[in-house]
């Protein structure tokens, strides 16, 4: 099973799309004392970016649907992890959009932009179709989706996340 943000095409995996994720910009408290104010979309410009996902092209799409037009050379560090990145951004590299969920957890780390629009991130709860048959994995399956699909999501506890 995995959690995915985009309908899995492969035709061997089935998807249940279990909720709406809200993505906005963030940067740690540090970095925004040491490169802002950032009030708004023209203020960031010059700031450094960190990203995520390892797609350049599909990163530089989500900054800039926050009405944020940032050449790519301000895209300063790609990260195949999204933990990876987080942590970049945590320790002062720069700003990142992040799923506000799981942002809220971090108090160091701070909104920007509040006015522009939230990027919407899709959830997709994804398992082999031959898994289904299976009465434990079923109920397993069916045990994430009613806990994804709740109203917050619970936190993991760990460095850097609190509640």
């Amino acid at each position: 099973m995995a959690i995915r943000h985009v309908v899995p095409t492969q035709p061997e995996l089935i998807a249940r799309k279990v909720r709406d994720g809200h993505g906005r910009l963030y940067a740690s408290c540090a970095y925004i004392l040491a490169h802002g104010p950032f009030e708004t979309a023209e203020d960031l410009k010059l700031a450094d970016f960190v990203g995520a996902g390892g797609d350049e092209t599909e990163m530089l799409q989500a900054i800039r649907s926050f009405g944020v037009d940032i050449a790519p050379e301000h895209l300063c560090v790609m990260s195949d992890s999204d933990i990876g990145a987080w942590e970049m951004v945590s320790g002062g590299l720069g700003v990142m959009p992040m799923l506000e969920e799981l942002a809220v957890g971090c108090p160091d780390m701070q909104v920007l932009l509040l006015d522009a629009p939230i990027y919407e991130v899709p959830y997709y709860l994804t398992m082999y179709r031959e898994l289904c048959s299976s009465r434990r994995i079923r109920l397993v399956f069916d045990a994430l989706v009613e806990m994804l699909s709740a109203p917050t999501l619970p936190f993991w506890e760990g460095p850097g996340f609190s509640r």
